[in-house]
């Protein structure tokens, strides 16, 4: 066998060694053949790929900013509203006002790239703007602002101010002699390209207005247009991966540039300053310039677009043949080293591979096989022998697999039965479920939101607290009853279910239900809205409870509530009068004693005789008020005498508080 692999081996060397000089050599001659053609070509291919992108870049400006800002503001300044405007009242400007904003939200809307619309009148004031996100309600006064210093002014204003200064400096109205005037046409006027406050890239263009009623200047129409998506476009276009785009303003300032600084090749010193309308190409030793004008005013540079690809980025797309080429001979060399292991193999590898095969199936290998086409008797030994194996493998695997489908047979078994149990556990819970709910004094509900609102009851309740079946109720959002709940409540309680809901909290709320004999119930409802893990609400459950007889035990409650309060008024009212008629009556005893004591030691002629009978009737009087306050108080004892009606009358009469009466009114007398 040593041999054999000796001999295999030599022819193998030999015809390695051949084909890989006739490889080595095809393949250096046609990378060089290629790396000429190759090179002109990817030159063309760039050339045509960059002036056909400059034409589209311009393309899209033009029909993005040029062609829009002019119908636009051809649309605003021919509007008859600004005309109205121009000559109405201080009254009629405000109503105008409105419908001019109107017209500018509408544009801005029309327009997505507009950032602000706004009017500024004759005398510098910025009287109607909006903007893209609201109105603008100050006046800005463009004169104020020429004041201030430039550097501490957003750039929107000063732009606002130089493209306002140059419209009104232009005429509106030429005289064509013999007192006849026309009215040369209006161009429109740009301010730009400028970074705004939000550091995006953007233009102001605006055109004059004629004030038609005393034919002067009547003000300028602004707009706005933000830049910042053209600019990011411009960074989506890509040659060789890599984006070399510059853009400068009519100025030369460099406005964007390539992002990476490998790639940056500065085209300045190849640019010429004459307008570009069309694209221009420069074969440069430092690489590849093209650049072009784009233009919102015909026959104006706005800004120029340069496209600079240096050399070494060109040299860069010849690695695609390049690694062709390097794959080209790596599988030349695989394809030698194949041609050579064949012959080896085709002499000597075939009893080689039937001795490998043979010891890998003795220790247990059932997949060994010999792969390998020869000829003769070899041949019929490896089909003979990879029958052999075939057989047994087959023998084997099909034991396997009976074996195998008894465990799988008795896992099925074992799942059966754990699922049956599971049904009958799932079943009794349910049982359970339901006598628990049935013996609940309420009705148990269920609205499931993913089944349209559908709604489950799980208990009889529902009839004998409402007179009405399932199928007699309408569809409900989110409470159970809605449709027979009373109308003043069924507001309140869907507002307040909701609220709960978007809280994710459970809620308790009370409502009046009417029944179906007309009986008006009142219902507590405790509910709880159940969400799926994702946050979405699945359904409500619930249940709804009859506390009619307690809204009528606490109505009752709040009555004998009531009669227990004026009752502990009055017996404080009692008890303030028994202490006052108390003290009243130890001041009255005196006054009631001591005038029968001095009754007593005067004669009957005597002057104070009258005077002191007095003060003892009017101490009776008083003492008889206390025994009233007493009795109110429950302290004293009524008492009951008869009296004289017309003794009351005489007294009060001779009384001194009568006489002062009589003397107030003198007119009056009583017979």
């Amino acid at each position: 066998m040593s041999q054999i692999e000796e001999k295999g081996i030599s022819i193998f060397a030999r015809i390695l060694v051949v084909f890989l000089f006739v490889n080595i050599a095809t393949s250096g001659i046609l990378l060089m053949i290629a790396f000429g053609f190759h090179r002109r070509s990817i030159e063309k291919r760039t050339k045509e790929a960059v002036t056909q992108q400059l034409e589209i870049l311009r393309d899209n400006f033009e029909n993005e900013y040029r062609h829009n800002l002019k119908r636009s503001l051809d649309v605003l300044a021919s509007s008859s509203i600004i005309d109205d405007y121009l000559t109405a009242s201080e009254i009629e400007k405000t109503i105008l006002e409105k419908k001019i904003e109107q017209m500018f939200i509408q544009t801005i809307k029309t327009y997505r790239t507009y950032k602000c619309i706004q009017f500024a009148d004759a005398d510098g004031r910025i009287s109607v703007g909006v903007t893209e996100k609201s109105r603008k309600k100050n006046t800005v006064d463009l004169n104020q602002i020429k004041l201030e210093s430039p550097t501490a002014l957003p750039p929107s204003s000063v732009a606002s101010l130089k493209l306002f200064e140059t419209l009104e400096a232009i005429p509106l109205l030429l005289s064509g002699g013999y007192m006849e005037w026309f009215m040369p046409p209006r161009e429109l006027q740009l301010e730009g390209p400028f970074v705004d406050e939000d550091g995006t890239p953007a233009l102001l263009a605006g055109v004059s207005k004629l004030d038609l009623d005393v034919g002067s200047f009547g003000g300028v129409l602004m707009i706005q247009q933000q830049l910042g998506s053209f600019f990011e476009g411009l960074r989506d276009v890509k040659f060789f991966n890599e984006n070399l785009i510059w853009v400068f303003d009519a100025k030369g300032q460099v406005l964007q540039s390539p992002e990476k600084e490998e790639y940056r090749f500065e085209p300045t010193s190849y640019l010429s300053e004459v307008y570009q309308r069309s694209s221009k190409l420069i074969d440069a030793k430092e690489g590849l310039v093209a650049y072009q004008d784009f233009s919102i005013i015909p026959g104006k540079p706005f800004i120029r677009v340069v496209i600079s690809i240096p050399a070494p980025l060109l040299l860069k797309d010849f690695s695609t043949p390049v690694q062709f080429f390097s794959i080209v001979l790596i599988c030349s060399l695989i394809l030698v080293l194949m041609v050579a292991l064949y012959v080896s193999r085709y002499l000597s590898q075939p009893i080689i591979e039937l001795a490998d095969a043979a010891n890998r199936l003795a220790e247990g290998d059932l997949t060994a096989r010999v792969e390998i086409e020869t000829t003769g008797e070899v041949q019929t030994l490896v089909n003979s022998f990879n029958q052999m194996t075939k057989e047994l493998q087959q023998t084997i695997l099909l034991n396997v697999r009976l074996d195998e489908a008894a465990k799988r047979k008795e896992e099925l078994e074992g799942i059966n039965r754990e699922l049956e149990g599971a049904r009958q556990t799932l079943a009794e819970r349910e049982q359970r479920y339901r006598m628990l709910t049935g013996n609940l004094p309420g009705i148990v509900y269920r609205i499931d939101l993913e089944s349209n609102n559908a709604l489950t009851f799980f208990n009889d309740m529902l009839y004998p607290m409402t007179g009405y079946r399932d199928k007699d109720l309408k569809q409900a959002k989110v409470c159970a009853l809605e449709s027979i709940v009373i109308q003043e409540d069924g507001e309140t309680v869907v507002k307040n279910v909701q609220n709960s809901i978007s809280k994710m909290q459970p809620f308790e709320i009370e409502y009046r239900v009417k029944h179906k004999d007309d009986e008006v119930r009142h219902f507590l409802e405790r509910g709880r809205p159940v969400y799926d893990s994702n946050g979405e609400l699945r359904y409500i459950d619930g249940v709804i409870l009859d506390v009619t007889e307690r809204e009528a035990a606490e109505i009752e409650k709040r009555k004998l509530e009531s009669q227990l309060q004026r009752a502990l008024k009055m017996e404080a009212v009692g008890t303030l009068a028994g202490g006052v008629a108390h003290d009243l009556n130890n001041i009255l005893s005196g006054i009631s004693s001591y005038p029968e004591l001095l009754l007593l030691q005067i004669p009957e002629d005597s002057p104070l005789r009258k005077a002191i009978l007095t003060i003892q009737k009017t101490g009776e009087k008083a003492t008889a008020v206390v025994n009233d306050l007493l009795t109110l108080a429950r302290r004293g004892i009524a008492v009951t005498e008869v009296i004289n009606l017309n003794d009351i009358v005489s007294d009060y009469l001779e009384s001194p508080e009568f006489g002062k009466l009589r003397s107030d009114y003198p007119g009056i007398n009583l017979s």
